[in-house]
């Protein structure tokens, strides 16, 4: 996404489920905490914190067929829970990448 996009969802956990279905439905690809786990690593130089350069300006089904993410459907967005904003965390800052989020959970 471009460093003008929104890319933060925050989300009450009274409705997360819903949300998450919704999203699905949508094409999103909601990573569980396993596949965010394996993901981060391939999808982000860590050290530099940013897309690694091949995946930069790819879209959603191709980030997810590059770090083996699957879905019964086409995967339109890959969404990721954090708990932090912090600029520490790859997903706080710029994606450089057609349709990424990250989801903040909140009680």
């Amino acid at each position: 996404m471009i460093c003008g996009a929104e890319h933060n969802l925050v989300v009450d956990a009274r409705v997360r489920a819903a949300f998450v279905a919704a999203l699905e439905r949508q094409g999103a690809a909601v990573l569980t905490p396993d596949e965010a786990r394996r993901f981060t690593p391939q999808a982000f130089d860590l050290r530099r914190n940013a897309l690694r350069s091949q995946l930069v300006g790819q879209d959603a089904q191709t980030i997810a067929q590059h770090t083996g993410i699957r879905r019964p459907y086409s995967i339109r967005l890959l969404v990721v829970e954090t708990d932090s904003p912090d600029s520490a965390n790859p997903y706080a800052g710029e994606k450089m990448a057609t349709d990424a989020v990250d989801v903040h959970g909140c009680e």
